[in-house]
Protein backbone atom coordinates (compact mmCIF):
# COMPACT_ATOMS: atom_id res chain seq x y z
CA UNK A 1 0.00 0.00 0.00
CA UNK A 2 2.64 2.59 0.72
CA UNK A 3 4.25 1.70 -2.47
CA UNK A 4 1.28 2.81 -4.36
CA UNK A 5 0.74 5.65 -2.81
CA UNK A 6 4.38 6.48 -3.13
CA UNK A 7 3.94 5.67 -6.77
CA UNK A 8 0.81 7.52 -7.44
CA UNK A 9 2.21 10.42 -5.71
CA UNK A 10 5.14 10.71 -7.87
CA UNK A 11 3.38 10.65 -10.92
CA UNK A 12 1.30 13.91 -10.15
CA UNK A 13 4.09 15.31 -8.93
CA UNK A 14 5.96 14.31 -11.77
CA UNK A 15 3.53 15.99 -13.95
CA UNK A 16 3.85 19.32 -11.92
CA UNK A 17 7.72 18.99 -12.29
CA UNK A 18 7.64 17.85 -16.32
CA UNK A 19 5.50 21.28 -16.74
CA UNK A 20 7.92 23.69 -15.45
CA UNK A 21 10.65 22.07 -17.12
CA UNK A 22 8.79 22.41 -19.92
CA UNK A 23 8.28 26.55 -19.64
CA UNK A 24 12.06 26.74 -18.27
CA UNK A 25 13.73 24.99 -21.38
CA UNK A 26 11.10 26.56 -24.00
CA UNK A 27 9.99 23.33 -24.91
CA UNK A 28 6.61 22.81 -27.03
CA UNK A 29 3.29 21.60 -25.98
CA UNK A 30 2.76 18.13 -26.44
CA UNK A 31 -0.89 17.39 -25.68
CA UNK A 32 -2.48 13.98 -27.01
CA UNK A 33 -6.20 14.68 -26.11
CA UNK A 34 -7.79 11.23 -27.22
CA UNK A 35 -5.14 9.70 -25.12
CA UNK A 36 -5.62 11.85 -22.28
CA UNK A 37 -9.34 11.60 -22.15
CA UNK A 38 -9.39 8.02 -22.38
CA UNK A 39 -6.85 7.82 -19.37
CA UNK A 40 -9.53 10.28 -17.47
CA UNK A 41 -12.52 8.26 -18.57
CA UNK A 42 -10.54 4.89 -17.25
CA UNK A 43 -9.67 6.74 -14.32
CA UNK A 44 -13.26 8.14 -13.30
CA UNK A 45 -14.48 3.97 -14.42
CA UNK A 46 -12.46 2.75 -11.79
CA UNK A 47 -13.16 5.46 -8.85
CA UNK A 48 -16.44 4.27 -9.65
CA UNK A 49 -16.24 0.89 -8.65
CA UNK A 50 -14.52 2.36 -5.73
CA UNK A 51 -10.84 1.84 -6.54
CA UNK A 52 -9.87 5.20 -5.91
CA UNK A 53 -5.98 4.45 -5.45
CA UNK A 54 -5.62 2.97 -9.31
CA UNK A 55 -7.92 5.63 -10.26
CA UNK A 56 -5.72 7.98 -8.84
CA UNK A 57 -2.86 6.13 -10.87
CA UNK A 58 -4.82 6.51 -13.84
CA UNK A 59 -5.51 10.00 -13.57
CA UNK A 60 -1.85 10.49 -13.08
CA UNK A 61 -1.23 8.83 -16.16
CA UNK A 62 -3.23 10.71 -18.32
CA UNK A 63 -1.10 13.73 -17.18
CA UNK A 64 1.91 12.27 -19.16
CA UNK A 65 -0.16 13.07 -22.44
CA UNK A 66 -0.81 16.70 -21.94
CA UNK A 67 2.50 18.46 -21.25
CA UNK A 68 2.30 22.58 -21.30
CA UNK A 69 4.45 24.27 -22.53
CA UNK A 70 5.21 26.83 -25.00
CA UNK A 71 2.76 27.35 -27.74
CA UNK A 72 -0.38 25.59 -26.13
CA UNK A 73 -4.09 26.20 -27.10
CA UNK A 74 -6.98 27.14 -24.81
CA UNK A 75 -8.07 23.28 -25.31
CA UNK A 76 -4.46 21.78 -24.23
CA UNK A 77 -5.13 24.50 -21.10
CA UNK A 78 -8.57 23.36 -20.52
CA UNK A 79 -6.99 19.72 -20.60
CA UNK A 80 -4.25 19.70 -17.96
CA UNK A 81 -6.89 21.71 -16.08
CA UNK A 82 -9.27 18.98 -16.09
CA UNK A 83 -6.41 16.52 -15.27
CA UNK A 84 -5.19 18.59 -12.78
CA UNK A 85 -8.61 18.96 -10.97
CA UNK A 86 -9.74 15.04 -11.31
CA UNK A 87 -6.31 14.01 -9.63
CA UNK A 88 -7.21 16.72 -6.63
CA UNK A 89 -10.45 15.29 -6.44
CA UNK A 90 -9.69 12.03 -6.25
CA UNK A 91 -6.65 12.64 -3.62
CA UNK A 92 -9.42 14.03 -1.77
CA UNK A 93 -11.81 11.10 -1.66
CA UNK A 94 -8.89 8.83 -0.74
CA UNK A 95 -7.96 11.31 1.94
CA UNK A 96 -11.33 11.71 3.26
CA UNK A 97 -11.44 7.76 3.77
CA UNK A 98 -8.21 7.19 5.05
CA UNK A 99 -9.13 9.41 7.58
CA UNK A 100 -12.54 7.36 8.47
CA UNK A 101 -10.27 4.72 8.78
CA UNK A 102 -8.02 5.89 11.47
CA UNK A 103 -5.14 6.12 9.02
CA UNK A 104 -4.13 9.75 9.83
CA UNK A 105 -0.76 9.19 8.79
CA UNK A 106 -1.68 8.37 4.99
CA UNK A 107 -4.38 11.04 5.28
CA UNK A 108 -2.20 13.99 5.98
CA UNK A 109 -0.37 12.81 2.93
CA UNK A 110 -3.04 12.14 0.51
CA UNK A 111 -4.62 15.80 1.71
CA UNK A 112 -1.62 17.01 0.43
CA UNK A 113 -1.06 15.66 -2.47
CA UNK A 114 -5.23 16.85 -3.06
CA UNK A 115 -3.64 20.42 -2.14
CA UNK A 116 -5.94 20.25 0.63
CA UNK A 117 -3.04 21.80 3.07
CA UNK A 118 -5.91 23.08 5.87
CA UNK A 119 -7.42 19.60 6.55
CA UNK A 120 -3.60 17.94 6.03
CA UNK A 121 -3.11 20.52 9.26
CA UNK A 122 -6.21 19.45 10.93
CA UNK A 123 -5.79 15.53 10.16
CA UNK A 124 -2.15 15.98 11.57
CA UNK A 125 -3.60 16.89 15.07
CA UNK A 126 -6.42 14.31 15.06
CA UNK A 127 -3.27 11.60 15.03
CA UNK A 128 -1.31 13.12 17.34
CA UNK A 129 -4.66 13.03 19.69
CA UNK A 130 -5.63 9.63 18.94
CA UNK A 131 -1.90 8.59 19.66
CA UNK A 132 -1.09 10.31 23.46
CA UNK A 133 1.54 7.69 24.51
CA UNK A 134 3.18 8.03 21.19
CA UNK A 135 6.22 10.46 21.35
CA UNK A 136 6.82 9.31 17.07
CA UNK A 137 3.96 10.72 16.30
CA UNK A 138 4.26 14.12 18.28
CA UNK A 139 7.74 14.40 16.72
CA UNK A 140 6.39 13.83 12.95
CA UNK A 141 3.74 16.52 14.08
CA UNK A 142 6.16 19.31 14.88
CA UNK A 143 8.20 18.59 11.49
CA UNK A 144 5.20 19.06 9.56
CA UNK A 145 5.05 22.47 10.62
CA UNK A 146 8.31 23.60 11.21
CA UNK A 147 11.84 23.30 9.36
CA UNK A 148 14.50 24.95 12.25
CA UNK A 149 17.60 26.54 10.56
CA UNK A 150 19.07 27.82 13.86
CA UNK A 151 16.34 29.70 15.58
CA UNK A 152 14.89 30.72 12.13
CA UNK A 153 11.35 29.38 11.33
CA UNK A 154 10.43 28.83 7.87
CA UNK A 155 7.06 27.48 6.70
CA UNK A 156 6.29 24.49 4.86
CA UNK A 157 4.36 26.88 2.70
CA UNK A 158 4.78 30.35 1.32
CA UNK A 159 1.06 30.64 2.20
CA UNK A 160 1.14 33.17 4.52
CA UNK A 161 -2.37 32.28 6.23
CA UNK A 162 -1.01 28.72 6.49
CA UNK A 163 2.10 29.90 7.97
CA UNK A 164 -0.42 31.60 10.56
CA UNK A 165 -1.84 28.83 11.20
CA UNK A 166 1.28 26.29 11.92
CA UNK A 167 2.35 28.81 14.62
CA UNK A 168 -0.84 28.28 15.79
CA UNK A 169 -0.60 24.64 15.32
CA UNK A 170 2.90 24.32 16.77
CA UNK A 171 2.10 26.60 20.61
CA UNK A 172 -1.30 23.33 20.89
CA UNK A 173 1.38 21.18 20.72
CA UNK A 174 3.38 22.65 22.89
CA UNK A 175 1.13 22.35 25.48
CA UNK A 176 0.21 19.22 24.42
CA UNK A 177 3.76 17.61 25.00
CA UNK A 178 3.86 19.88 28.41
CA UNK A 179 0.78 18.75 29.92
CA UNK A 180 1.76 14.91 28.72
CA UNK A 181 4.92 15.43 30.71
CA UNK A 182 2.64 16.27 33.57
CA UNK A 183 0.74 13.45 33.14
CA UNK A 184 4.01 11.00 33.42
CA UNK A 185 4.99 12.62 36.59
CA UNK A 186 1.39 12.27 38.40
CA UNK A 187 1.40 8.62 37.14
CA UNK A 188 5.46 8.25 38.83
CA UNK A 189 3.78 9.71 41.99
CA UNK A 190 1.30 7.30 42.24
CA UNK A 191 3.32 4.15 41.27
CA UNK A 192 6.40 5.40 43.82
CA UNK A 193 4.39 7.26 46.43
CA UNK A 194 1.47 4.59 47.18
CA UNK A 195 1.48 3.08 50.18
CA UNK A 196 1.56 -0.30 48.86
CA UNK A 197 4.42 -1.14 46.82
CA UNK A 198 3.60 -3.14 43.39
CA UNK A 199 6.19 -5.60 41.99
CA UNK A 200 8.65 -3.68 39.72
CA UNK A 201 7.31 0.03 40.85
CA UNK A 202 11.57 1.10 41.16
CA UNK A 203 11.58 0.49 37.29
CA UNK A 204 8.12 1.77 36.48
CA UNK A 205 8.83 4.68 38.34
CA UNK A 206 11.84 5.80 36.31
CA UNK A 207 10.15 4.70 33.34
CA UNK A 208 7.95 7.68 34.17
CA UNK A 209 10.47 10.20 34.53
CA UNK A 210 12.20 9.44 31.43
CA UNK A 211 9.00 9.81 29.69
CA UNK A 212 8.31 12.92 31.13
CA UNK A 213 11.64 14.44 30.01
CA UNK A 214 11.37 13.02 26.88
CA UNK A 215 8.28 15.18 26.62
CA UNK A 216 9.86 17.90 28.22
CA UNK A 217 12.56 18.21 25.63
CA UNK A 218 10.63 19.05 22.58
CA UNK A 219 10.39 22.40 23.20
CA UNK A 220 12.44 22.51 25.52
CA UNK A 221 10.43 23.11 28.82
CA UNK A 222 11.26 24.44 31.73
CA UNK A 223 9.88 21.69 33.32
CA UNK A 224 12.73 19.61 32.58
CA UNK A 225 14.14 20.70 35.55
CA UNK A 226 11.10 19.16 37.32
CA UNK A 227 11.73 15.48 36.40
CA UNK A 228 15.29 16.04 37.56
CA UNK A 229 14.12 16.76 40.83
CA UNK A 230 11.95 14.57 40.87
CA UNK A 231 14.79 11.35 40.18
CA UNK A 232 17.43 13.25 42.07
CA UNK A 233 14.60 12.71 44.97
CA UNK A 234 13.89 9.32 44.45
CA UNK A 235 17.81 8.87 44.14
CA UNK A 236 18.67 10.08 47.37
CA UNK A 237 16.01 7.57 49.34
CA UNK A 238 18.06 5.20 48.50
CA UNK A 239 21.09 7.17 48.92
CA UNK A 240 20.63 7.77 53.17
CA UNK A 241 21.53 5.38 56.38
CA UNK A 242 21.87 1.71 55.53
CA UNK A 243 20.76 1.71 51.76
CA UNK A 244 24.58 2.91 51.54
CA UNK A 245 25.52 -0.68 52.53
CA UNK A 246 23.35 -2.36 49.75
CA UNK A 247 24.15 -3.12 46.13
CA UNK A 248 20.52 -3.04 45.13
CA UNK A 249 19.76 0.50 47.02
CA UNK A 250 23.30 2.01 45.47
CA UNK A 251 22.12 0.59 41.92
CA UNK A 252 18.72 2.54 42.17
CA UNK A 253 20.56 5.63 43.59
CA UNK A 254 22.75 5.42 40.64
CA UNK A 255 20.08 5.13 38.00
CA UNK A 256 17.54 7.53 39.35
CA UNK A 257 21.11 10.22 39.50
CA UNK A 258 21.67 9.29 36.14
CA UNK A 259 18.25 9.92 34.92
CA UNK A 260 18.55 13.68 36.72
CA UNK A 261 21.85 14.18 35.41
CA UNK A 262 23.79 14.37 38.47
CA UNK A 263 26.74 14.11 37.81
CA UNK A 264 28.17 15.15 41.55
CA UNK A 265 25.81 12.29 42.64
CA UNK A 266 26.54 9.57 40.48
CA UNK A 267 29.82 10.12 41.60
CA UNK A 268 29.22 9.47 44.73
CA UNK A 269 27.54 6.95 44.60
CA UNK A 270 30.35 5.11 42.34
CA UNK A 271 33.12 5.69 44.94
CA UNK A 272 31.21 4.30 47.95
CA UNK A 273 30.60 1.39 45.56
CA UNK A 274 33.61 0.75 44.85
CA UNK A 275 35.05 1.18 48.38
CA UNK A 276 32.80 -1.38 49.72
CA UNK A 277 33.71 -3.31 47.02
CA UNK A 278 37.43 -2.54 47.77
CA UNK A 279 36.88 -3.55 51.11
CA UNK A 280 35.19 -6.64 51.33
CA UNK A 281 37.63 -7.89 48.36
CA UNK A 282 40.42 -7.41 50.70
CA UNK A 283 38.23 -9.44 53.69
CA UNK A 284 37.95 -12.59 50.86
CA UNK A 285 35.09 -12.05 50.37
CA UNK A 286 34.43 -12.15 46.74
CA UNK A 287 31.41 -12.95 45.68
CA UNK A 288 29.73 -9.55 47.90
CA UNK A 289 32.73 -7.35 46.42
CA UNK A 290 31.46 -8.32 42.60
CA UNK A 291 27.67 -7.15 44.00
CA UNK A 292 29.46 -4.09 44.97
CA UNK A 293 31.57 -3.21 42.15
CA UNK A 294 28.00 -5.25 39.71
CA UNK A 295 25.78 -2.13 41.14
CA UNK A 296 27.60 0.90 40.52
CA UNK A 297 29.25 -0.35 37.01
CA UNK A 298 32.60 -1.43 37.36
CA UNK A 299 32.91 -3.87 34.58
CA UNK A 300 36.61 -3.58 35.04
CA UNK A 301 36.85 -4.81 38.28
CA UNK A 302 34.00 -7.19 37.66
CA UNK A 303 36.05 -9.11 35.01
CA UNK A 304 39.19 -8.98 37.32
CA UNK A 305 37.14 -10.53 40.53
CA UNK A 306 34.83 -12.59 38.17
CA UNK A 307 37.51 -15.46 37.60
CA UNK A 308 38.96 -15.05 40.85
CA UNK A 309 36.01 -15.35 42.67
CA UNK A 310 34.78 -18.80 40.45
CA UNK A 311 38.47 -20.55 41.16
CA UNK A 312 37.72 -19.86 44.71
CA UNK A 313 34.05 -21.31 44.49
CA UNK A 314 35.56 -24.14 43.08
CA UNK A 315 38.61 -24.60 45.23
CA UNK A 316 35.81 -24.74 48.05
CA UNK A 317 33.85 -27.39 46.45
CA UNK A 318 36.54 -29.46 46.10
CA UNK A 319 37.83 -29.22 49.20
CA UNK A 320 34.44 -30.15 50.20
CA UNK A 321 33.63 -32.73 48.35
CA UNK A 322 37.04 -34.32 49.89
CA UNK A 323 36.12 -33.74 53.29
CA UNK A 324 32.91 -35.75 52.71
CA UNK A 325 34.55 -38.43 51.29
CA UNK A 326 36.65 -38.85 54.45
CA UNK A 327 34.13 -38.77 56.77
CA UNK A 328 32.25 -40.76 54.66
CA UNK A 329 35.26 -43.35 54.95
CA UNK A 330 35.85 -43.08 58.56
CA UNK A 331 31.98 -43.94 58.92
CA UNK A 332 31.95 -46.77 56.64
CA UNK A 333 35.12 -48.10 58.38
CA UNK A 334 33.54 -47.52 61.83
CA UNK A 335 30.23 -49.40 60.97
CA UNK A 336 32.84 -52.78 59.43
CA UNK A 337 31.95 -51.90 55.90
Amino acid sequence: MKKILALTMLLYIGFLSSAYIAFANGYKTSCDHPKASAQLSRAQSLASAGKLEEAYSAAGKASEFCIIGEGFTKADKAMSDQIDAETKRLANEIAKLKEKQGDFENAVKWYEAAGNYDQADKTMMKWVDAKPKNKGVLSIAISHFKNLKGDVFVAVSDDKQRRQKAHGYLKDLEHIASVRGDNDLVEENKVFGGKIKEDGYIARSQIAIISAKEWFWFFNDTKMGNARNRAERRGDLFFTGKGEEDPGALNNALNYYEIAENEGRIKSVKARGNELGDAHARKGKLERALKYYQAVGNDAKVEELSGTAEKKKEQTEGQRKEKFKKEQGSLEKELGF
